[in-house]
């Protein structure tokens, strides 16, 4: 079975990862890290999937599967199009009514009381919950709910995210921007990470480069480096050549 997808990267995790292990995926815009996350929810063998996603709506995502050839038997907890529904789409109307001159306490009146809140977290950490062993889960991204919910309550949910596949001996991965919150922040959710996996793209005049640098291997840090990579027919691929 396949950590993530990708050789020789897989080689690697697999030897020297601990089952019950939490991968965090980072980078910039553009550089590859939901594409990541679904190489690796395709790569599952006989484990379940639970596909939480705050950004792509599941016909997003499975179009996206569809066009790479990847299985895509898996739960997929549609995030994106639940707050949209309970959250955006009333704060549209609400905007909508409020131009056309009706009064707030109206508008309150004919929208918010008809408001369904959902406390996504919870919600996520609800399906999480329900998985049972054999699986793996993929958050992506952690983004949405540092938002929404604060640094400290997106700390407390990874830990408990980890807890859970630790205890059932599974796999999760999740993906964040690099570099978008206090550094102290990072440096917790990296100390949760067993496996730390950062994706970047460089432009220059003959075009752009993808790399993939393997940050944390736990109790293994002789194993981590750097990897040129590009993106083709399918996925995220890595050239022969690695530097460590």
């Amino acid at each position: 079975m396949a950590v993530v997808g990708i050789d020789p990267l897989d080689k690697t995790l697999e030897e020297n990862l601990p089952r019950g292990f939490l991968i965090l995926v980072t980078g910039t815009a553009g550089s590859g890290t939901e594409m990541l996350a679904k190489q690796f929810a395709a790569n599952a063998g006989d484990e379940k999937v639970l596909y939480v996603s705050t950004m792509e709506r599941e016909s997003t995502i499975l179009k996206t599967m569809e066009k790479y050839g990847w299985k895509a038997d898996m739960k997929v907890l549609d995030i994106a199009s639940l707050h949209y529904d309970t959250v955006l789409k009333k704060e549209l109307e609400i905007s909508t009514y409020r131009q056309e001159g009706i009064s707030v306490s109206d508008v309150k009146n004919l929208v918010l009381r008809h408001v369904k809140k959902i406390n996504f977290m919870t919600l996520s950490l609800y399906e999480i919950s329900k998985m049972t062993p054999p699986f793996r889960v993929v958050i992506d991204s952690l983004d949405f709910y540092f938002q929404h919910y604060g640094h400290e309550n997106v700390i407390s949910m990874l830990t408990t995210v980890r807890a859970h596949v630790q205890h059932n001996a599974c796999i999760a991965l999740v993906t964040m921007l690099k570099e978008a919150y206090p550094v102290e922040v990072h440096r917790v959710i990296e100390g949760l990470s067993d496996c730390i996996i950062e994706l970047d793209i460089k432009y220059s005049e003959k075009g752009s480069e993808h790399y993939l640098t393997l940050r944390k291997v736990l109790n293994h840090p002789d194993k981590t480096g750097i990897y040129r990579c590009m993106i083709g027919a399918d996925g995220i691929s890595i050239w022969s050549g690695i530097s460590r």
